[in-house]
């Protein structure tokens, strides 16, 4: 399973962005109204406001270790960032995958 999981990720993420990735999730300022930020990239969303319908069109999830909520363009991007960045294997259940990506749909 591991070597299967390491060839997905390089087909996601070249070696070059690797080196440039951070060694912990990236979180915004938690205040109603704030743009969403991206946990792996750090790009913030100006047209995504934290506590807004528009956070739906994000996967976000609370870490076991901090109150904050993180970011992620999509569930394989948080399973993803959750190997690179903690070194840890996550996979998200693949009917929670297709209940957001039901959800997602309503916001676009």
């Amino acid at each position: 399973m591991g070597d299967r999981m390491n060839d997905e990720m390089s087909d996601r993420i070249s070696e070059n962005d690797l080196s440039k990735l951070p060694r912990k999730f990236f979180c915004g300022d938690q205040t109603l109204g704030s743009p969403v930020r991206n946990a792996l990239t750090g790009t913030y969303y100006n047209d995504i406001l934290f506590g807004s319908k528009r956070e739906h069109l994000l996967w976000s999830v609370k870490m076991p270790d901090s109150t904050d909520k993180y970011f992620f363009d999509s569930p394989e991007q948080y399973e993803t960032g959750t190997f690179l960045v903690r070194n840890r294997y996550v996979t998200v259940d693949q009917e929670l995958k297709n209940k957001w990506r039901i959800n997602r749909s309503k916001y676009l």
